[in-house]
């Protein structure tokens, strides 16, 4: 690797990066991170989803069709994602999102009877103003679509539709049933109303929305492997479903590290295609693209609107989860947010699976209230038994909760990475479990894949240290390949606090110009602790020096610009260092180098709180995961 920016990708996988887990240590503890406050929600009163957002427009809920001598699949729930896509915005209307009025319809017991009165109230609990129900009926060679308009307030009729065709020509028979239901519903108020054609928002494919349809199926189930089939046979269809090309975007963000090849591929196709997008999932795209791509800190205020205009939306409400999790913390937005939203999304839809992961990966690291988490996971299985990621999550609950955990010898690969992770998301690790994970990877002979050779070594120096064992941990690390040597060296000095004389440190503080950069960093950063300036000075110059395609390599600078930065504090400097390390904050708002921006968080917190002022120390502390404090 030549340079800080390959040297932090090679290791990357979707919630461990295992240069990150070398720098800041496998171990770490939260002294006053207020974060049990967060799972608080995870237990206490879900918001209701009849609370309507100041500023959202009257809803319209699109009811599961009674489908008969048809395929029911298409004509029958399916026609509720149709019929919401074409009515979204038309006459001042917003649609209540389609997984929210299934989730209610499925709850209720007008799914059986057919009783118009359950039916509105099913309408009226997903917070509607306006209900569509209608029936799909097979005549000869035909199908005939029936649609009836209710106020659900007064309970009265307010119009009704009728269209007959082809069974291969869904589409256009939406988009005509659509057109005579608004005219009905705003008879008096609007001359008439312009047809937003489906086919042009969607797709014109029959096969390609029947493979879209799903995908939608498995993606939340949180079966992003079958959904990705789906959507790309739905692609296959039809190369400009822009709609499938989202999907399918953020089902490979799940399945592989954030910003993967694909994901980034699939999320450009549906930008390409972005006018036949519905204005919502545009608006939406766009949003956490700004997000979860460019780390854009207006993409947080964007998303929050979409929730007040679409409150009913679990799919809104989980991205702005996404984004609060994400890019949250290089903002100092309190993980407690990203909870809350997700919260939201499972209050909505209790079904979508994909809003459980990261509150369950929360309620683990937290390591605090076992019920919480157990409860959470349980309620995950119930939703997405297929997803490969549950096994994962048992483990890691065995391990955070239990006295023993059983390695899962059937478990896929990267089960291990992304359990390392997890017991490290919620800001206070446990050594416990850290040392029976860390024992399990060592008896098994396990090598995570992307990980340095040394890695299992270095993590077990790291509890040694943790434990207090340093004469042992510094006699092993001497000995030990570089990578494993800067990282126990920066855990044992930068955040553990040990002071060593200079007979013992001197020979670990090596760095040339063949040194990998993250290592230059971490060597640096040891030494500025030690007051070891040659070294120091040394660290800087070689990552000035470093250049990208014959440039400057501005990665490399900015990590130059750290050292000097807590080089100042080290040296009493606390004042300007604040200073510098809150302009360096600023800077490094990006997934490229999320990890500084972290290291620096955590030294601001550090220094409030090294000069009494406990009330801003918990601002950048409580937006760090894994924080030791010396």
């Amino acid at each position: 690797m030549s340079d800080l920016r390959r040297s932090v990708r090679r290791g990357k996988l979707p919630h461990l990066t295992w240069p990150r887990a070398l720098l800041g240590g496998i171990v770490a503890f939260s002294l006053l991170i207020g974060v049990a406050g967060a799972f608080v929600l995870l237990r206490g009163p879900r918001p209701s989803p009849l609370a309507a957002e100041d500023g959202a427009a009257p809803g319209i809920a699109v009811l599961p069709f009674d489908a008969r001598g048809v395929d029911e699949g298409l004509w029958g729930d399916g026609l509720v994602d149709l019929v919401s896509t074409n009515l979204d915005g038309v006459g001042g209307l917003r649609a209540i999102d389609s997984r929210t009025v299934l989730a209610r319809w499925r709850q209720s017991r007008a799914r059986a009877s057919g009783d118009l009165t359950e039916s509105l109230e099913v309408a009226r609990s997903a917070g509607a103003r306006f209900a569509v129900v209608g029936n799909a009926l097979g005549v000869g060679d035909a199908v005939r679509v029936t649609a009836h308009l209710y106020d659900v307030v007064e309970g009265d009729e307010v119009g009704a539709a009728q269209v007959e065709g082809a069974p291969d020509s869904v589409l256009a028979l939406v988009d005509a049933l659509s057109v005579e239901l608004m005219r009905e519903l705003l008879a008096g108020r609007e001359s008439g109303v312009t047809s937003r054609s489906l086919a042009g928002i969607t797709t014109a494919s029959v096969p390609a929305l029947r493979a879209f349809l799903r995908g939608e199926a498995a993606n939340r189930r949180a079966n992003f492997p079958a959904a990705i089939q789906a959507y790309e046979e739905a692609l296959s269809e039809d190369s400009t479903f822009a709609l499938a090309a989202y999907r399918l975007s953020t089902a490979y963000g799940w399945t592989q590290a954030r910003g993967s090849e694909e994901s980034v591929r699939y999320r450009a196709l549906a930008s390409r295609h972005g006018d036949r997008l519905p204005s919502r999932d545009a608006a939406l795209l766009e949003a956490s693209e700004g997000a979860l791509s460019d780390a854009d800190p207006a993409s947080l205020g964007a998303l929050r609107s979409l929730a007040t205009s679409y409150p009913d939306d679990p799919e809104i409400w989980t991205m702005l989860g996404e984004a609060r999790y994400h890019l949250g913390p290089m903002l100092l937005v309190p993980r407690s947010e990203a909870v809350e939203a997700f919260e939201r999304a499972i209050a909505l839809d209790s079904a979508f699976a994909p809003a459980y992961i990261h509150p369950i990966e929360l309620a683990i690291g937290a390591g605090r209230d076992s019920t919480a988490a157990r409860e959470l996971v349980d309620a995950y299985a119930r939703v997405a038994a297929d997803d490969v990621r549950l096994q994962a999550l048992r483990f890691a609950y065995d391990l955070a909760y239990r006295d023993s955990a059983a390695w899962p010898a059937d478990a896929p690969e990267g089960t291990l990475a992304y359990t390392g992770g997890v017991l490290g998301r919620g800001g206070r690790r446990s050594l416990p479990a850290d040392r029976r994970f860390v024992s399990l990877i060592e008896e098994a002979g396990i090598q995570p894949p992307g990980a340095p050779p040394d890695f299992v070594i270095g993590q077990r120096l790291i509890m040694d240290a943790a434990l207090g064992r340093v004469d042992r941990v510094v006699e092993e690390a001497a000995a030990a390949p570089e990578w494993t040597r800067a990282g126990v060296l920066a855990t044992l000095v930068v955040d553990y606090g040990v002071p060593l004389p200079d007979s013992v440190a001197e020979p670990l503080l090596v760095v040339d110009s063949t040194s990998n950069p993250l290592l230059i960093l971490a060597t640096s950063l040891a030494a500025a602790r030690l007051g070891h300036d040659q070294v120091v000075d040394r660290g800087v110059r070689l990552l000035r020096s470093r250049t990208r395609d014959g440039e400057p390599d501005s990665l490399a600078m900015t990590g130059a610009r750290a050292i000097e930065t807590f080089a100042l504090w080290q040296e009493g400097e606390s004042e300007e260092a604040t200073r510098l390390m809150e302009e360096l904050r600023r800077e490094t708002i990006g997934y490229e180098v999320e990890f500084l921006n972290e290291m620096i968080r955590t030294w601001l917190g550090r220094i409030h709180l090294e000069a009494g002022r406990p009330d801003r120390a918990i601002r950048y502390l409580r937006s760090v995961p894994d924080v030791v404090i010396a």
